[in-house]
């Protein structure tokens, strides 16, 4: 399967992993971690870079995350929109992608 030019220039997968837990000063053991009720900010930031950066399909970003539901990715894209908004959340956003 040929891999489309502007795929082949995104950072890996692994390297936006990595970026986000060195941001966040935290090991990917804690970005892969899903409680019910508990939000993971970086976890969401991760999926959302995924998305955006990479264009990865919602089950593949899923599986990435032993997440069962691809609806789980899209609640947390929607939760990283929003957050957006915010200057502060804005501002962490910004340094993990001039880190990549």
């Amino acid at each position: 399967k040929e891999i489309p030019e502007s795929k082949k220039l995104c950072p890996e997968v692994i390297d936006i992993k990595r970026a986000v837990c060195r941001h966040y000063k935290i090991g990917e053991a804690e970005l892969q971690k899903s409680r019910r009720g508990v939000e993971n900010e970086a976890r969401d930031l991760a999926i959302y870079l995924l998305r955006y950066i990479r264009s990865e399909r919602l089950e593949k970003i899923g599986e990435e995350f032993d997440l069962n539901n691809y609806s789980s990715v899209s609640n947390a894209i929607s939760r990283v929109k929003r957050r957006l908004r915010s200057n502060k959340f804005k501002k962490r956003y910004g340094q993990i992608l001039d880190s990549l």
